[in-house]
């Protein structure tokens, strides 16, 4: 994060993209009609670094603050 400035980004898989990634911790959430409602992971700090290396993120958006 840069002063001043907020940058959040999103991995946007499908079914088959989100069991590739390089994480151990992860799930489906699906509601009770079994359609996917989202997408969780936990990716360990060394995982985390992977997914940025690999450039898995896909939607940013960043806000920058005005004075």
């Amino acid at each position: 994060m840069e002063k001043n400035r907020l940058s959040i980004s999103m991995i946007m898989p499908d079914d088959s993209l989100f069991q590739l990634l390089p994480v151990e911790e992860k799930a489906i959430m699906k509601n009770d009609s079994g359609k996917v409602i989202s997408y969780q992971m936990k990716p360990t700090k060394k995982e985390l670094k992977e997914l940025i290396k690999s450039s898995s993120f896909e939607e940013r958006e960043v806000w920058i603050k005005e004075r």
